[in-house]
C-alpha cells in the first residue's frame, strides 16, 4: 500500500488516475437503478461488436397500407428504442415457457403477443390525430440470415392495430 500511495506521489498525472478509479466505482454505482445499468461512456459494454451472428433482425412500423412510419415524429421513440422494448416482450415470453423455446424459436402466435404489447405502448406516446390519419399500425419483423452464401430476408407480421 505504502508503494501505491509513494508512486501516486510521484505520478505527474495523479489527479487523472484518481479520476479513473473514481469513475470506475461511482459511475456504476449511480446507474446500479437504471435502465441500462453501468451504461454510461466511456463505462458500456457495446457486446453488438464482440462477434457476427448468423441471423439477426430488426423490427419496421408500418401504416396499414404497409408504408415505413416515421415514428420519431409519430411518438419520439427511435427504432432501436422499439426493438429494444419488442425485444424484452419476447424475453418476456421466452421466460414463461420454461425453457421450451429460444427466443429465435418462439412461434409466431407468442411473437404477435409482445408485437401487440409494443403496438400498445406506441399507441399511448403517440399524437391521436396523427394516428387516427393513419387508421392504424403495424408492427413487421424482419430476419436477416445467410442462406446459399448470400443475405436473405424474411418478413413476419408480428402486430397490428387498427383504429375506428
Amino acid at each position: 500500500m505504502r508503494s501505491c500511495l509513494t508512486w501516486l506521489r510521484a505520478e505527474p498525472c495523479r489527479f487523472l488516475w484518481v479520476l479513473v478509479i473514481l469513475s470506475s466505482l461511482v459511475i456504476p454505482w449511480l446507474t446500479r437503478a437504471t435502465a441500462k445499468p453501468g451504461e454510461f461512456y466511456p463505462f458500456s459494454n457495446f457486446p453488438m461488436y464482440s462477434r457476427f451472428l448468423p441471423r439477426t433482425y430488426y423490427v419496421m412500423v408500418t401504416d396499414l397500407n404497409d408504408a415505413p412510419v416515421a415514428t420519431v415524429p409519430l411518438s419520439g421513440q427511435v427504432s432501436s428504442n422499439i426493438k429494444k422494448a419488442y425485444d424484452r416482450n419476447l424475453d418476456e415470453l421466452k421466460k414463461a415457457s420454461a425453457g421450451k423455446y429460444k427466443k429465435a424459436d418462439l412461434p409466431v402466435e407468442e411473437r404477435q403477443k409482445a408485437g401487440a404489447k409494443v403496438l400498445s405502448w406506441l399507441m399511448e406516446l403517440s399524437d391521436p390525430a396523427k394516428l387516427k390519419a393513419m387508421g392504424g399500425l403495424r408492427l413487421k419483423q424482419i430476419d436477416l440470415f445467410v442462406e446459399d452464401g448470400k443475405i436473405a430476408q424474411r418478413t413476419l407480421e408480428v402486430g397490428e392495430v387498427k383504429l375506428p
